[in-house]
């Protein structure tokens, strides 16, 4: 059919009034005042029912103009159909429009509540998510590279065993100084070596631990970055699927509205049949009508009571869905509050990886030298090593560890004669320079 113009619509209501009029002026029962008054009344309806069902209709002028061509076929042969299963017909499309309905709503909860969970869910991982990224800035505060941190008390001490070296050597290379100071310089230097060395080693643990905070972070926020994809993934199908029952109650809205207005023509119609019956079965012809006539009424009767169910019906079901419509308007709000507080948990988030970037990167810069102190800590070790192999292993095994000035030995710490010894003269200067720490430590 081509597109029709709105002006068609009343080409069609007008032949569906003199059809009406026809199929009235046909009985006796249309000619009386009550047939004339229900006739008015019923083509009034018909004209009020095609206006209210071309705005339900979704479709082109074509599509509208079938529906109400429909509409108008079916109020026509009300008055013609002596049928009476109208009401059963009625209360049962009542019994379908509620089915709908309440089907509508039962899958818009369910979408409501899978989505609910899985947002929940996603909530939880990335507070998760959000709680190990601020136990490993802890574990990383503890570390610190500045004055309260681990490694600035690691660097203080290198510093201190250095000077250690330093100050002993002034006493192992004088020669003027007795054995006994010098042995006990050895063995402090000795010492310090051997500490040094231990903190190296020390602060290689502390850049695993460095390390594995770091992958602990990363994974962290991958983790949190593809919750955030998730979430969006979610929150769209969840939309869509709730805009879905959205769009099926407005067409259920339009099917209960639809049911009202034939609520009303069905009325009319009965009230037209009843009117119809009541004259043949009244008068000298109700011997010849009588029959007929209790046909009309029962039918009308069966009519009014189908208009009554029907506008029932169609009053409770649009009550439901305006309720119902409610409820999903209300579900996409919850889809957005949570997308919101996912939000503002990652926004928590990328602020604690900031902090933490900072944090690692003072520590990095603080402790990026120790990997010279490390080469400078092997020829340390090396050095002490091969010096102490040339002398006797009693010396370095069972030296008495003694206070050793920082100045060189003017010879006050003994009694014994500054003249040098056989025993003084088996210790070889010291020659390790400690500047190459000195220049990487800090």
């Amino acid at each position: 059919m081509a597109p029709l113009e709105s002006v068609n619509y009343q080409n069609l209501l007008a032949q569906a009034q003199d059809q009406l009029n026809q199929l009235l002026g046909s009985t006796e029962g249309g000619q009386n005042a009550a047939g004339s008054n229900g006739a008015s009344s019923y083509v009034n309806s018909v004209w009020g029912l095609a206006g209210s069902t071309e705005q339900l209709v979704n479709g082109d002028d074509s599509q509208k103009a079938n529906a109400v061509n429909n509409i108008v076929n079916k109020l026509t042969d009300l008055l013609s159909s002596l049928g009476t299963k109208d009401s059963a017909k009625a209360n049962q499309r009542v019994k379908e429009n509620d089915k709908k309905i309440a089907e509508n709503d039962a899958q818009a909860q369910k979408t409501s509540m899978t989505i609910n969970s899985k947002l929940q869910d996603i909530f939880a991982q990335c507070e998760a998510g959000t709680k190990t990224i601020e136990e490993a800035l802890a574990e990383i505060q503890k570390l610190g590279g500045d004055d309260g941190g681990e490694i600035a008390k690691v660097q203080e001490q290198l510093d201190e065993h250095l000077q250690t070296i330093e100050n002993n050597k002034l006493v192992l290379n004088d020669d003027s100084a007795n054995s006994k100071d010098r042995q006990a310089a050895l063995k402090n230097i000795l010492g310090a070596a051997s500490a040094i060395n231990s903190l190296v080693t020390t602060v290689n643990g502390y850049l695993e631990q460095i390390q594995e905070q770091n992958a602990v972070v990363e994974n962290a926020s991958n983790g949190i970055s593809e919750l955030m994809t998730q979430t969006s993934e979610v929150i769209t199908q969840g939309i869509q699927s709730i805009q879905g029952n959205i769009g099926k109650a407005q067409q259920l809205q339009g099917e209960s509205t639809l049911m009202a207005t034939e609520s009303v023509a069905k009325d009319t119609a009965g009230g037209i049949q009843v009117a119809i019956g009541e004259a043949m079965t009244s008068g000298l012809h109700s011997v010849v009508t009588g029959s007929t006539g209790t046909k009309y009424i029962m039918s009308g009767n069966d009519k009014i009571y189908a208009g009554a169910a029907l506008m029932k019906g169609s009053t409770q079901g649009l009550g439901k869905l305006t309720q119902s419509v409610g409820s999903m308007n209300s579900y996409l709000t919850e889809f957005v509050n949570f997308a919101y507080g996912i939000g503002q948990v990652v926004g928590g988030t990328s602020e604690l990886v900031g902090q933490y970037d900072i944090q690692v990167n003072a520590m990095i810069s603080s402790i990026g030298s120790w990997d010279v102190v490390s080469e400078a800590n092997d020829e340390l070790q090396t050095y002490v090593t091969e010096y102490a192999a040339e002398l006797p292993q009693e010396m370095t095994e069972d030296a008495e560890e003694a206070p050793v000035s920082t100045e060189p030995n003017q010879g006050s710490a003994s009694e014994e004669t500054n003249v040098n010894t056989d025993a003084e003269n088996i210790f070889k200067k010291f020659e390790f320079d400690t500047n190459i720490f000195k220049t990487t430590s800090k």
